[in-house]
């Protein structure tokens, strides 16, 4: 008769030995991946020296991009202080805004990080576009208005290639360095000045009273609009008259756009 009393006992000491197997075995998968992460620390401190404190990542070179209102020099100084530094530490986002804060022709500051150890500063500027003659004083603007320098009329008219707006309306608007000023219709005398030189007119400067803009050229002719009526408009006008003023071979001394029917004299 078969002794199954005898069988379950084997088949337990089995059981027991897989058991035993399977433990030996977790145990040693733990032992492993622990050795492999002691293993991995001294190699992991090894790449955080080179990363964080050898020279050959401190930042060695500062290059900027040629200017033609800031002093370039002026900026590679004030970004040398970034010498030295860890390239991967070191954060740009203060000096940025410096920059841009302190130097009026400044319009932003972008930098790249040239690896191991250089920093390239984009600088780009505002460009001057009118002189304003105003009682305030005289002072150099961009296009949308923002006061970029103030100085004597002679000296912005003769080292700046802008166009002279003067005329009783710019009295009552302030002008203030490094700040954007109230006179908000810059951008469109910008615009009206463009599209005259896009048809071959060179504006010379512009006189503002009551609303009214008188464009005076280099050869003294001039082209009259206004603040008060439709600027889109007047320009369509403009482009009409001029190309029937190419066709009949026209003379003028001025074109007063503010009328449906341009005045010409």
């Amino acid at each position: 008769m078969k002794d199954f009393s005898q069988e379950r006992k084997i088949d337990s000491q089995i059981l027991r030995k897989k058991q035993r197997r399977l433990k030996k075995d977790r145990l040693l998968s733990i032992l492993k991946k622990r050795l492999k992460v002691f293993l991995y620390i001294p190699f992991l401190l090894i790449i955080a020296y080179l990363l964080f404190y050898s020279p050959f990542f401190l930042i060695k070179e500062i290059e900027v991009n040629e200017l033609s209102y800031v002093d370039r020099g002026e900026i590679v100084k004030n970004f040398e202080v970034l010498k030295n530094e860890n390239f991967f530490l070191t954060d740009l986002s203060d000096l940025r805004a410096k920059a841009i804060k302190e130097y009026p022709f400044i319009e932003n500051v972008y930098t790249e990080k040239i690896f191991p150890n250089k920093v390239v500063v984009h600088v780009r500027e505002k460009e001057p576009e009118f002189v304003v003659n105003s009682e305030q004083g005289c002072f150099l603007i961009d296009k949308v208005g923002f006061v970029l320098f103030e100085d004597e009329c002679s000296y912005l008219k003769s080292n700046y290639s802008a166009k002279e707006i003067v005329g009783e309306d710019l009295n009552n608007i302030d002008f203030v360095l490094n700040t954007q000023s109230n006179f908000y219709n810059a951008e469109k005398i910008f615009e009206i000045v463009n599209v005259l030189s896009y048809y071959g007119y060179s504006v010379k400067g512009v006189n503002i009273e009551n609303q009214v803009l008188n464009f005076e050229l280099y050869d003294e002719r001039s082209f009259i609009f206004s603040f008060a009526a439709d600027m889109e408009k007047q320009l369509r006008r403009f482009i009409i008259v001029k190309k029937k003023i190419d066709y009949d071979n026209m003379s003028f001394e001025s074109i007063d756009m503010r009328y449906q029917r341009p005045v010409l004299k």
